[in-house]
């Protein structure tokens, strides 16, 4: 099946997932220099922010727009070998491979934050 592609100059991605994006840019580098000049302080509510913002992606993975839903770029396993083989596959936005580094990524970012929960 053919995705819809958005027309030039429309972004693919929408709002809510720049803000994300771009929020948890400023917060990891801000995160590692909280820990690293024993700012704990900044530290924990950096910890605190990426798990709000990890957690409202994962929401907004389900019921945001079209391109922004994991059913967009999450695809089988078949696909993502494809992929890897240099068969032609049809994709918008991430590729078949990048839409599980995102999975991994969010899930990395979660444990992170959640562990740190416990270590305060």
């Amino acid at each position: 099946m053919k995705r819809a592609r958005p027309t030039a100059g429309q972004p693919l991605w929408d709002i809510p997932t720049r803000v994300f994006h771009w929020l948890v840019v400023l917060c990891l580098p801000l995160a590692w220099w909280s820990a690293e000049e024993e700012r704990y302080d900044i530290h924990q509510w950096t910890g605190y922010t990426i798990l709000v913002l990890v957690s409202t992606r994962v929401i907004w993975g389900f019921v945001g727009s079209r391109h922004a839903r994991f059913s967009d770029f999450l695809v089988g396993p078949a696909t993502v070998l494809a992929y890897l083989r240099g068969r032609p596959v049809d994709f918008v936005g991430h590729n078949p491979l990048g839409g599980w580094s995102v999975l991994l990524l969010l899930s990395l970012l979660l444990l992170q934050a959640v562990s740190g929960l416990f270590n305060t």
